[in-house]
């Protein structure tokens, strides 16, 4: 018996046990908490799973719509609709230890994007519109997923290991040449904490670099967070379209920052680029602002060599034509 136990009203699982064929082993699960609990104020909620513990090769068929056409604006919610919208998939930590992220996306490279969502409670449920259509319910918004795949973690740095815990769920989306159907495994070789990456690793590691940008709006003279992004420079990342490093953006928020490469049209929430490091590398990026207002783009993190104080990240408005640097402050 495993007991989880969480601070929020909502929670999302995979499970590690079958309880006499009741859950899909590998499937995730969304548990609401009792309707008593506060929409507004964080509750413990105790959930119990009884059963054996899975070992060996778990496999589940991945499922996804037939929407491949171009982003469009749904005028009944003003949500973008993307064609990645129908590819999602929920599934779960099979195992009752847990196993490496980098692992599972290196093995299922060709059915999913090379990215998993993870939910991190960054805030309580309010009214967020479906991405489809026109209703309303208590949903969390694209900012309370953590995004990750090889070049690092949208949250910043230390924030996930690598590690997916047991019972832990997950989104994955599904490419959209692989028909509906075709399996993501989970194996005994992603629960080693040892396991050796060097037969993935196309050339010899080099030092890696990260940096976290954040879009907010300034109010009453505090900014309000909105979005960050990635972009690292990172082992065996291209600086054009790489499954495994390039986690593409969801653009679902009425405000939003991304970055673009030259071999895609989509916008990303991760971007791998290529080692050695440049430090004259250019990284063309986006945003979309819906509302006016006061915007500031500022530096979260960073890490490795754009930690050297010699080395300055500057960020060009090609509407203003003008050049700032980040390192110095905010851009407003």
């Amino acid at each position: 018996e495993w007991v989880p136990t969480v601070n929020s009203a909502y929670g999302t699982y995979g499970n590690w046990i079958n309880p006499l064929g009741a859950m899909t082993i590998g499937k995730g699960y969304a548990i609401t908490a009792p309707n008593n609990f506060s929409a507004t104020t964080a509750q413990e909620f105790t959930a119990t799973f009884t059963g054996v513990p899975n070992n060996g090769i778990v496999s589940l068929p991945m499922q996804r719509g037939d929407f491949d056409g171009a982003d469009y604006l749904n005028s009944l919610n003003n949500i973008y609709v993307s064609k990645w919208d129908d590819n999602y998939n929920l599934i779960g930590n099979p195992y009752p230890s847990a196993i490496s992220a980098n692992e599972f996306l290196i093995h299922n490279n060709g059915v999913i994007q090379g990215h998993l969502d993870l939910w991190i409670n960054s805030g309580l449920s309010s009214l967020n519109a479906d991405p489809f259509y026109g209703n309303y319910d208590l949903n969390y918004d694209g900012n309370s997923f953590l995004i990750y795949n090889l070049s690092g973690s949208t949250a910043g740095p230390g924030t996930f290991n690598g590690s997916i815990g047991a019972a832990q769920g997950f989104f994955v989306t599904m490419l959209d040449e692989v028909p509906s159907g075709t399996t993501v495994e989970f194996t005994n070789q992603m629960r080693s904490k040892n396991h050796n990456n060097s037969v993935f690793y196309r050339t010899a590691n080099q030092p890696e670099s990260r940096l976290w940008i954040d879009l907010a709006k300034v109010d009453s003279n505090t900014n309000q967070f909105i979005n960050r992004i990635l972009v690292g420079y990172v082992n065996n990342a291209t600086n054009g379209l790489d499954n495994l490093n390039d986690a593409v953006k969801a653009k679902k928020l009425d405000t939003d920052i991304y970055s673009l490469t030259t071999s895609s049209v989509d916008g990303f929430s991760i971007q791998g680029r290529q080692l050695p490091f440049n430090p004259e590398d250019i990284v063309p990026l986006g945003i979309n602002i819906k509302q006016a207002g006061n915007y500031v783009i500022n530096l979260a993190f960073v890490e490795g060599e754009l930690e050297n104080e010699t080395q300055e990240i500057y960020i060009e408005d090609r509407e203003l034509q003008i050049t700032h640097n980040l390192k110095s402050g905010n851009y407003n």
